[in-house]
């Protein structure tokens, strides 16, 4: 058996990161596993797993601790896309451009360990309401119509939709993000305004 290998030495961290990224471009490696070396995520994993959470850079990295505490880069980048950077649609439906041409936009300056732990806390509760949600469109036997049955896909866009709202309130945003699930019923009132909407114009036409 011959196996072809390329070596390279270097002690500069950034040239080792750039490697990773472009010897790897064609192979089967994700870009999620790529970014996992990267300086930016170590670093964030350093500042949130000192808060007593688990930033998982690496899937199945902290495999057998309390999931509640698990904060998955991938999903918390789907956050960052939706909350920080305000494009929901995107978030949910083009998430490999996240760790490629949207990287750097997503873990920019302003992103640390508050944010992404509260992006995190505020995620768990979208998630409580939208599964409390559908088990109660089961019970009515309502799951199945449009109307209803988008909360399935709504996360993203509730977490832009509740910022939005938040703002218009207060003109400012809490650091306690969490804060924001109050807002949770009026957006979901407003998505639901607009699948219907979108229902009648597609059965005029």
């Amino acid at each position: 058996i011959k196996i072809l290998c390329r070596f390279y030495e270097s002690d500069e961290e950034e040239f080792s990161t750039k490697v990773a990224e472009y010897t790897n471009s064609q192979t089967a490696v994700t870009t999620r596993d790529i970014k996992s070396v990267d300086e930016i995520q170590r670093k964030l994993q350093t500042l949130v797993n000192a808060k007593g959470y688990f930033y998982q850079i690496k899937a199945k990295e902290f495999e057998g601790k309390d999931k509640e505490k698990i904060i998955d880069m991938e999903k918390i980048a789907q956050c960052i896309y939706a909350y920080s950077c305000e494009f929901p649609s995107q978030a949910r439906n083009n998430k490999r451009e996240i760790f490629l041409s949207k990287y750097n936009e997503i873990f920019n300056d302003t992103i640390d360990a508050e944010t992404i732990i509260g992006l995190f806390e505020l995620f768990k509760l979208i998630i409580q309401k939208r599964n409390s949600i559908i088990k109660q469109n089961i019970l009515d036997n309502t799951y199945n119509k449009p109307e209803y049955s988008f909360i399935t896909s709504s996360d993203y866009y509730m977490l832009y939709g509740m910022k939005k709202l938040y703002l218009k309130k207060h003109n400012h945003l809490p650091k306690d993000l969490p804060k924001l699930i109050e807002f949770y019923e009026d957006v979901y009132v407003l998505l639901q305004k607009c699948v219907c909407a979108e229902i009648e114009r597609r059965e005029n036409d």
